[in-house]
């Protein structure tokens, strides 16, 4: 009797043994950045930014991007080995530059793109016209453009779970997201009494600048910023110089070194009575970082927190 409980006993001991060792390799697998969660899902179906519903069937290997914020996503996310050709503008990071050109956004180059042979082809708004013509031709076709910092948070995600990177799209955002909290936390305690009027310059001739709903109107709040356009009636507004003066920035912001250089020169008189003119806190920004809603708007966050408040960077 002693010895068959004995043995009872140490089969249950086994079995819980084993049952715990699975447990725990099943626990180690779920954590393990190289194990399932690189693993994504297909066919994978979803309504991209065009309202359209897309289907990726199995893993693209054969990706043509018409925009460089969506060149940036890809390379990002470990795709920069299924891009097989990009527009023109598409110059970061330095590996996508040797990438087969396709054209412009506006005027592709479809006997190219139909040469590559691709698999999915990304699209933002200023080449979502050719949609039509791109499924025409058999071609999956995905219209990805995010409008806000949120935005491209969830559409780094998801390219990467259209591209089978879904792990390393994550760990992307997480980085950038601890980026943002970094550079907000260092402003976090500056009064709105005492806070910057920023002007941004969007465009000379005629006079553009960014409004509300725009990314970079909220990459201005974010960084401790009062954006003067933010009562606009649109993201890009058009706005007179007369308001400009009127609403007297503390700050300019541009990405054009003629506006730096002539303005710091007084060679604009009818701008010289505005507040950042006469202190010459004119600040020339990085266009594709401020521009490109894609992983790099995080140094363009950084940008204008260091030129609002140098003092804390």
């Amino acid at each position: 009797m002693n010895a068959k409980f004995r043995s009872n006993s140490w089969m249950i001991s086994r079995v819980m043994s084993w049952a715990v060792g699975l447990s725990m390799l099943a626990v180690a697998l779920l954590l393990s950045p190289n194990a399932t969660a690189e693993q994504a899902v297909y066919p994978f179906t979803f309504i991209d930014d065009g309202g359209q519903e897309v289907r990726i069937e199995r893993r693209p290997a054969r990706i043509v991007t018409l925009g460089p914020s969506n060149t940036e996503i890809l390379f990002a996310v470990g795709a920069g080995d299924q891009v097989v050709g990009v527009d023109e503008y598409s110059n970061f990071p330095a590996e996508a530059e040797p990438k087969p050109k396709v054209g412009s956004m506006r005027t592709p180059s479809f006997e190219t793109i139909a040469a590559l042979d691709p698999d999915l082809v990304f699209v933002i708004n200023s080449s979502s016209d050719h949609r039509e013509r791109l499924e025409g031709l058999g071609y999956t076709v995905a219209h990805i453009v995010p409008s806000n910092l949120q935005e491209i948070y969830e559409r780094i995600d998801l390219v990467g779970r259209i591209v089978g990177r879904p792990q390393r799209a994550r760990d992307v955002v997480a980085q950038m997201q601890a980026r943002v909290a970094g550079t907000v936390a260092r402003i976090g305690d500056v009064p709105e009494a005492n806070k910057p009027r920023v002007f941004h310059e969007v465009w000379g001739d005629p006079l553009m600048t960014a409004g509300p709903g725009s990314f970079i109107n909220e990459l201005i709040e974010m960084a401790g910023g009062i954006n003067i356009a933010a009562d606009a009636n649109s993201a890009w507004p058009r706005m007179s110089l007369e308001v400009v003066v009127e609403r007297n920035p503390t700050v300019i912001l541009t990405t054009f070194d003629n506006t730096v250089e002539e303005l710091r020169a007084g060679a604009r008189a009818a701008w010289q009575e505005i507040d950042a003119v006469q202190t010459g806190r004119i600040y020339q920004l990085n266009e594709d970082e401020i521009a490109r809603p894609g992983p790099r708007i995080v140094l363009g966050l950084e940008s204008i927190a260091r030129a609002l408040y140098p003092d804390r960077f």
